[in-house]
């Protein structure tokens, strides 16, 4: 609300001054002198030139120079604060202008008038009279009028955070009406207005194009005031799309712009952005000092609702730098009670609700009974000035207040019906995940919290498609809220609603590469300029490779260029995605659709197992072609968790033991969780649907990312299949939705088949790779059956196992087979900032000389690869977010078009892999080749080439086949 009052404050500066240029001489002048005082924050000054202004135009008879004096006088005391005034002289100047028929001035009037309410806080009034501007424009044929009442209609909207689509429309409208009628000024000033609603939609692109047609205009139509507001605007855009030089050198233009300039209010606006956009930086040093400089100016120039403005944002950078402990909350809330009684001084009631929202939600922390009180005025007073979402956001509070430690209902559906009454999804949504963080089971049964829970699937949809950009938020809401959400879809399931219950749970796991591989999708058939964005992307590559590099050998790391990497991969999903079904999550019915193609003649369809860990609970989606099941394994998760991590560690150290002592270490491996995991993931839940040889997918949570689920087995000694890799050809999935959301296969001739190999095995400061060279050898020999083979080496080829080859030959071959060590490392740093792990590749250059293949270069190559094979150590997951899943080689992967990837969870022996691969390829090419490939011809390949390494007493433990994991599509 703030930054739209600022931007109104400063819009409309001038909107009376420098109007006329017609009239008595001498009137002129001292009308000129008071525009001149006004720049330099001279109210007094400027009061007395228009007091003679005004007396000579009245002694005229000059009605409409009068009028447009009186609007003067409203405009300087309104920058002052003096809300009544102001609309004292507005009213004087609307009923001289009605009298004498001047139906243009009696409009304009009316949207000062309209504006002057809106930042005094009287909501209703502020409408009321913009409505009658628009009446008038409408009755008198007043397209200039219409237009700016138009923009103040949007502006009100904006006011109160509602219908971005519907200000969008009356701005579109009025810039039209601007241009029919050569309103320069104002067709630039709501080009600015346009990109402020572009910006908020993550359309930065589009926000840029605005402003940059705006600013030459302002810097050209005598409105000098309005240039560095548009510069600072500007500068936030560069911000969010990572260009943080740019965005500085705006910021800097606009400061000094307005500082020579000697216009306090317009200099307050740019301060006011530019505090934010140094904060957004990191750099508290600069916005602390911008932010004392816009205190001075606000109380030299006198401008009481400035001054509130800035002790505001001025206490919450304070904040955010100082210690969350019991006396910093004490003293915020004591600093913004001082604020509020500041805005109550002056009538306005909207900063005081601001400001008393931050003591109320200290006064909660800190248990302080005056919290409850206030927040009940605190809804009177935003019910009073007519802002829904101020009013859900109190009653939001309230409701969290009164429901500790018990579930307070009548409160919930107060919050909950003025959600709905504000039509604002982000207060929908928000309020709605707060309720089923309290509200017991039960009171979810009803028809009205039913309907609630089936429209929340939608409402997450389109708030990520909406603002894709925030993944912080959209973490915030399945991470933070995930077993509310976990609740929500349980009752959804019993009550009947499959689909909902499905979405909801879907839309946990893995939106972000849901998004990539949108992103992707939508590459395939862009335009060539706007494919140029994407090299906005690839373009931060070779900053992040020193990033990591910094990171892999504890440097400080250069924190912008990650910040610009995220920013161009965000723009680029809300941006270049503009079918936002590719956003969605997938129903039910399209993932049961996508299992039953998998089905082939009288062979039945995959079974896809989803699991979903709870702090308590492990919730299992069993789902087939035909049917739905959500079984509930209460109690289950803390016994999965340590079996997952007590199976993963102990294969991890297995495969680091030297071969000497690896014998005695096999001895040691923990059956019991193995049966234990076996009994609650795969018996417990689905069973009786696993007939043998049924294909198995599999789309794990959490810590169940590491599990070798090839490897769980029954103790039942009655069953000759124990393995479970024994009885079923398995596939990893990244997500529940991954069947809808994976790229279609690639439709390829034979002639178009080209595989590429690339071995690094004699890295320079490596252990060699003794077997490495012979497996190439062997792979080459069975894909030469199905097209051409190119083959990179490091001794004996014509291309190196490089980064640039993989850059310039991966994109177009339909098989990648990679031999090389892999190293999986997350670091709390990336953790921290969403920004990704240090897995990689070691290869080697040219030159013979060793490098790494990043994770994030990985992810940029635009791959068309139908499998991408690492036979690598650990290249299935370098980290596992609760959101996103499995980080690292493999999910870099499939974000960059690769349909399935076969990795390994742990260090896997040499020889053994290549034997393991040696079967693979053997059984993927026959497959390939035969009259009818079966289902799942990848997973059943991979399967056999376990199968056979179990067979082997030297390999018969899971160390060495049971590291390896196919990812994506089974075919």
């Amino acid at each position: 609300m703030i930054r739209w009052l600022l931007a109104l404050w400063l819009a409309l500066a001038g909107a009376a001054f420098g109007q006329e240029d017609e009239g008595d001489p001498t009137a002129l002048a001292h009308l000129k002198a008071a525009e001149a005082a006004l720049n330099q924050g001279d109210f007094d000054g400027a009061l007395e030139e228009l007091a003679v202004s005004l007396e000579i135009y009245r002694a005229l008879g000059d009605a409409r120079s009068e009028v447009h004096t009186l609007r003067s006088f409203a405009q300087v005391v309104g920058f002052s604060g003096q809300c009544e005034a102001e609309l004292g002289w507005l009213e004087q100047a609307y009923e001289v202008a009605r009298a004498a028929g001047l139906h243009d001035k009696a409009g304009e009037a009316l949207l000062d008038a309209s504006n002057a309410h809106l930042r005094c806080g009287q909501i209703d009034a502020a409408r009321g009279a913009a409505d009658q501007a628009l009446a008038l424009s409408e009755a008198e044929a007043l397209p200039v009028v219409r237009a700016r009442a138009l923009m103040t209609q949007a502006t009100l909207l904006g006011s109160l955070n509602l219908d971005p689509e519907r200000r969008a429309a009356l701005l579109r409208e009025a810039l039209l009406l601007c241009e029919e009628h050569e309103q320069a000024l104002m067709g630039a000033l709501i080009r600015r207005n346009l990109a402020e609603l572009e910006v908020d939609a993550g359309r930065y692109a589009e926000a840029a194009v605005l402003l940059d047609e705006a600013i030459p205009v302002l810097r050209t139509t005598g409105a000098p005031q309005n240039l560095p507001t548009a510069l600072a605007h500007r500068a936030h855009v560069a911000f969010m799309v990572g260009d943080f030089g740019r965005a500085i050198e705006l910021t800097d233009e606009a400061l000094a712009l307005s500082r020579r300039m000697q216009n306090a209010a317009g200099h307050l606006n740019v301060l006011y952005t530019s505090v934010q956009l140094y904060a957004w930086l990191g750099d508290y040093s600069t916005a602390t000092a911008l932010s004392e400089e816009a205190l001075a100016v606000s109380e030299a120039a006198d401008i009481p609702v400035a001054v509130c403005h800035v002790r505001l944002q001025r206490e919450m950078l304070r904040y955010w730098q100082s210690p969350m402990d019991r006396a910093s909350k004490q003293q915020h809330a004591e600093v913004c009670q001082d604020i509020a009684d500041c805005y109550a001084q002056i009538g306005y009631r909207y900063g005081q609700i601001t400001a008393q929202r931050r003591v109320a939600v200290m006064w909660n922390h800190l248990d302080d009974p005056r919290a409850a009180p206030l927040l009940e005025e605190l809804v009177e007073q935003a019910e009073d000035i007519g802002d829904p979402v101020q009013e859900t956001s109190v009653l939001r509070m309230l409701a969290e207040h009164n429901s500790a430690p018990l579930h307070d209902e009548p409160s919930w559906q107060r919050a909950l019906a003025a959600a709905d009454r504000s039509g604002n999804a982000h207060s929908k949504i928000t309020t709605t995940l707060n309720w089923l963080d309290t509200v017991p089971p039960d009171k979810l049964r009803t028809p009205q919290a039913l309907a609630r829970l089936r429209d929340l699937p939608d409402l997450l949809d389109d708030d990520a498609a909406t603002y894709g950009r925030d993944n912080e938020q959209i973490e915030d809401y399945h991470v933070l809220h995930r077993p509310g959400l976990h609740e929500a879809a349980l009752t959804l399931y019993e009550e009947g609603f499959d689909d909902a219950a499905f979405r909801l749970l879907a839309s946990m796991q893995a939106p972000g590469l849901r998004a990539q591989v949108a992103m992707r999708r939508w590459l395939e058939t862009a335009e060539a300029d706007e494919q140029i964005r994407w090299q906005s992307l690839v373009d931060t590559t070779p900053g992040l490779d020193v990033l990591r590099t910094d990171l892999l050998h504890g440097l400080d790391p250069d924190e912008q260029v990650l910040r610009t990497r995220q920013a161009a991969f965000f723009r680029l999903v809300t941006e270049l995605t503009e079918d936002t079904t590719l956003l969605r999550t997938p129903s039910l019915r399209e993932v049961q659709a996508a299992l039953a193609e998998q089905a082939y003649r009288s062979a039945r369809p995959p079974l896809l197992l989803a699991f979903h860990l709870g702090e308590e609970h492990l919730l299992v989606q069993v789902i087939e072609p035909d049917s739905y099941a959500l079984v509930l394994l209460w109690g289950a998760a803390p016994q999965v968790r340590a079996d997952a991590l007590l199976v993963s560690e102990a294969m991890e150290e297995l495969s680091t033991l030297p071969p000497a002592a690896r014998e005695l270490g096999l001895s040691f491996f923990p059956d019991d969780a193995i049966y234990r995991l076996f009994f609650t993931l795969i018996e417990e839940p689905s069973w009786s649907r696993l007939s043998k040889d049924r294909p198995l997918f599999i789309a794990p949570d959490g810590v169940l990312q590491s599990v070798p689920f090839a490897a769980l087995r029954t103790r039942d000694p009655r069953r000759a299949t124990a393995w479970l890799i024994e009885r079923h050809p398995i596939a990893v999935l990244p997500s529940v939705s991954w069947l809808v959301v994976q790229r279609p296969p690639p439709e390829r001739l034979k002639s178009e088949h080209r595989s590429l190999l690339m071995g690094a095995t004699a890295v320079p400061g490596s252990p060699r790779l003794p077997y490495g060279d012979a497996e190439l050898d062997t792979v080459r020999g069975h894909l030469a059956a199905l097209g051409e083979v190119q083959v990179a080496c490091d001794q004996g080829c014509a291309a190196p196992p490089s980064a640039a080859t993989w850059a310039a030959e991966a994109p177009g071959a339909a098989i990648v087979h990679v031999v090389a060590h892999g190293e999986a490392r997350s670091h709390p740093w990336l953790d921290e900032r969403s920004g990704g792990t240090l897995a990689h590749l070691q290869l080697v250059d040219a030159e013979g000389r060793p490098e790494r293949l990043w994770e994030h270069r990985v992810e940029t190559t635009l791959l068309d690869a139908d499998l991408v094979t690492l036979s690598a150590c650990r290249t299935f997951a370098a980290d596992s977010w609760e959101l996103e899943g499995a980080l690292g080689l493999s999910r870099a992967l499939l974000a960059a078009g690769a349909r399935s990837v076969l990795s390994t969870h742990w260090a896997v022996d040499d020889q053994a892999t290549a034997a393991l691969m040696d079967r693979f390829y053997a059984e993927l090419v026959a497959a390939r080749t035969a009259e009818e490939t079966p289902i799942a011809w990848k997973a059943r390949a991979l399967r056999s080439a376990q199968l056979e390494l179990l067979s082997r007493p030297e390999t018969a433990h899971p160390l060495y086949w049971a590291g390896f994991v196919l990812v994506g599509a089974a075919d």
